[in-house]
């Protein structure tokens, strides 16, 4: 039960994300270069505050137990490799996603992202040497007929060069997810991830920004994605993986249009109709499947 709710509270996060990433854009209210430059340095910096207090809370809990000497903040600086594991991912589907959605219609790009996503994971899986049994099977055919005939409607035919920028973001957030599923500490990992990221966007900003398109509900819609879609809701999905295969971790993941429609159901009004309950029902049923699989 708990890493359900984990797992549901990273997909809300993620759909969430999503949302707010095309209402900032849509609106023109903010550039893409800025919107993922404040994204990561406002995830960065709330990351760097509750991991600070946290640490400082074990060193104080340490010192008291066997009276060790406490270390200054930055007393002991994270490998550079080791950073950049995070990193380096989480920048290069930052930068991927925000620019690719500036071609390319809602559906087209969710279709793209996920689509990479679901078959990456699900490649290495397989190349890992797991095997799938035949309800596996089955619900990830499922849910994958169900994602593609929800957001296949509103797809368009995308510009070649952002649909390529938009697969380049799923496999960089493909490769997050599998360092996060090696990550022993889910708060140090998304910590170091934030930070790295945040130098390196910070050194290309001049190159991507446009600060003549930066308004105030823009850098608003950016520090909101930035803390609590990304920074939190990402913490939320390394504690997830360490209760997740990985075939879980790709099929699940489909799961976050289905909410990013149910939330324009809910927030926007839009109007509900059979197709939609479908599609919905064959995702999550799906889903359903893969995760009950190994029980039965």
């Amino acid at each position: 039960m708990h890493a359900l709710l984990l797992t549901l509270t990273a997909m809300l996060a993620f759909a969430g994300n999503s949302i707010i990433n095309r209402l900032a854009l849509a609106q023109g209210a903010i550039d893409a270069g800025s919107f993922s430059v404040i994204r990561l340095v406002s995830g960065a910096l709330c990351l760097a505050v509750i991991y600070q207090l946290k640490s400082r809370r074990q060193l104080k809990d340490k010192a008291w137990h066997f009276g060790s000497e406490r270390r200054g903040l930055f007393a002991r600086l994270p490998a550079l490799p080791d950073t950049l594991r995070f990193a380096l991912p989480l920048l290069g589907y930052a930068l991927c996603f925000s620019f690719a959605y500036l071609k390319l219609a809602a559906g087209s790009g969710a279709l793209i992202l996920f689509a990479t996503v679901q078959l990456s994971l699900l490649l290495f899986h397989l190349l890992s040497g797991q095997r799938m049994n035949l309800i596996e099977w089955l619900g990830v055919g499922i849910a994958l007929s169900g994602f593609v005939s929800l957001l296949l409607p509103a797809a368009t035919r995308p510009d070649l060069f952002s649909a390529g920028l938009m697969m380049l973001a799923g496999l960089c957030w493909a490769l997050f997810t599998l360092a996060g599923k090696k990550a022993g500490q889910p708060l140090r990992a998304t910590y170091l991830g934030f930070v790295g990221a945040a130098v390196l966007v910070l050194l290309v900003s001049p190159f991507i920004i446009d600060t003549q398109q930066v308004t105030w509900a823009g850098i608003g819609w950016a520090v909101l994605s930035g803390v609590v879609a990304s920074a939190l809701g990402y913490v939320i999905w390394y504690q997830a993986l360490a209760h997740l295969s990985m075939l879980k971790a790709s099929i699940v993941q489909l799961s976050v249009p289905v909410l990013s429609v149910m939330g324009g159901l809910i927030w926007l009004r839009e109007p509900i109709t059979w197709p939609l309950v479908i599609s919905s029902a064959l995702v999550l049923g799906g889903i359903a499947l893969v995760f009950t699989a190994r029980s039965q």
